[in-house]
């Protein structure tokens, strides 16, 4: 009997031992509460005014709503019901390459995308109005092209400081306002 105790306390520390290295090796392959990517793919996200979470290629919040790492993002959605993208949000974010705006985002804020990879911009088509705030989107050098929304429009200085960019098309709709400070 006393070997029969002996095989059992041996196994319940073996099984237990399994079970931690298990856990461990879960932890380093997929992260501790965040999702990881393979090295290129893109990386959907949906910011909610403070968070980025996973989502799919729509802008849906996947399955399992889970934090995401912002600076593994490709491309980013704005939540319905957000109205500033704060300040520095996705600074230094290298990996976003597009975002599309949710048409109740009103303001984006300072520094917001600098230095950042994004290279596209999609707004919705219902947006009223926008201010882009101090460096927004200063040394974006991939963004290349900006088509303003058909929207009330405010430029602060710099918004575009040393971007990549060639073209900027404004608006075609006369009773809109564009307001754009002056060293913008």
């Amino acid at each position: 009997m006393d070997v029969e105790v002996k095989k059992f306390r041996g196994a319940g520390v073996l099984k237990t031992a399994l079970l931690l290295l298990a856990l461990l090796l879960g932890l380093l392959v997929f992260g501790a509460g965040t999702v990881r990517a393979e090295e290129g793919a893109v990386v959907y996200g949906l910011y909610d005014g403070s968070v980025v979470y996973a989502c799919d290629e729509t802008g849906q919040k996947t399955e399992h709503v889970t934090e995401i790492d912002k600076y593994k993002v490709t491309n980013l959605f704005v939540a319905e019901g957000v109205t500033k993208i704060e300040d520095s949000a996705f600074k230094y974010c290298g990996e976003l390459k597009e975002i599309t705006m949710s048409d109740t985002v009103t303001e984006i804020g300072d520094h917001t995308f600098s230095y950042s990879g994004l290279a596209n911009i999609i707004w919705p088509k219902n947006l009223t109005k926008i201010k882009i705030s101090f460096d927004a989107f200063s040394i974006c050098h991939d963004l290349k092209e900006v088509a303003l929304p058909d929207a009330d429009i405010e430029i602060d200085g710099n918004a575009f400081y040393d971007s990549g960019l060639t073209s900027i098309t404004f608006p075609e709709n006369p009773e809109n306002s564009i307001i754009l400070s002056s060293d913008a």
